[in-house]
């Protein structure tokens, strides 16, 4: 996935594991950055904010592009 794509955009994301969160991808964080070596995105929800994994996801719909 091109998960950098998504930055600055309202997208909903469908997890592996059947969780669905709507939120704004506010950052991008490259494979040799991170951890445990995966790309990740960091969600903005109504109410967190977290990062994910591009291992725990399943697909990402864009919903609108932040103004």
């Amino acid at each position: 996935m091109k998960l950098w794509e998504y930055v600055g955009k309202k997208v909903r994301v469908y997890f592996k594991d059947g969780d669905i969160y709507d939120g704004i991808v506010i950052d991008f964080d490259h494979d040799y950055d991170t951890y445990n070596g995966q790309n990740a995105i960091l969600l903005r929800t109504d109410d967190s904010m977290f990062s994910i994994d591009e291992n725990e996801i399943e697909s990402i719909k864009v919903i609108e592009s932040e103004e």
